[in-house]
């Protein structure tokens, strides 16, 4: 009996909305903000497996946890408005429905574009406005998505206990 895989469900249970962007994603978000995404953290065609990876790889030592941790800074700060958030969240949860996503937990982590620590005084505060911008349009990809595949998405959204 052979089993096709996106015939079973699938639950996700804890996944960074940040650390989700596939590196097609990332480039557009790079060509949205006008920056280069630097080449070194992406493997080129032909490098890996294009079955495996449609949407491209990010190139790190697997087996060094620091390497990851310097990919997904380099990669989360390029998510930068509501609408970087819209698109990389829906962008994870269409790519997952289509493979048979019934169920996911995702966990927002907004502190790097929603605090300012330009206040002159040394202190960080937390752009409430643009917090909850983020989080309006994280709900609108979460609701688009259930409505076309039928999931079920909860956020879990980071706080910062010294921002309040």
């Amino acid at each position: 009996m052979s089993i096709d895989v996106t015939d079973i469900p699938k639950v996700v249970l804890h996944e960074h909305i940040e650390g989700s962007v596939s590196p097609k994603t990332v480039l557009k978000l790079a060509e949205r903000h006008k920056v280069t995404f630097p080449e070194q953290y992406l493997f080129k065609k032909g490098e890996y497996d294009e079955l495996d990876f449609p949407e491209g790889r990010y190139a790190y030592d697997e087996s060094e946890f620091i390497e990851f941790i310097k990919t997904y800074d380099v990669v989360s700060d390029l998510v930068r408005t509501p609408d970087d958030y819209f698109d990389i969240t829906k962008d994870y949860l269409l790519r997952n429905a289509k493979l048979g996503l019934i169920y996911c937990e995702l966990i927002m982590s907004p502190y790097h574009i929603c605090v300012d620590a330009s206040g002159g005084n040394g202190k960080e505060t937390l752009d409430d406005k643009k917090y909850m911008e983020c989080l309006e349009a994280i709900y609108q990809a979460i609701l688009e998505v259930n409505k076309d595949y039928g999931t079920y998405t909860y956020l879990h959204a980071c706080g910062v206990r010294h921002l309040g």
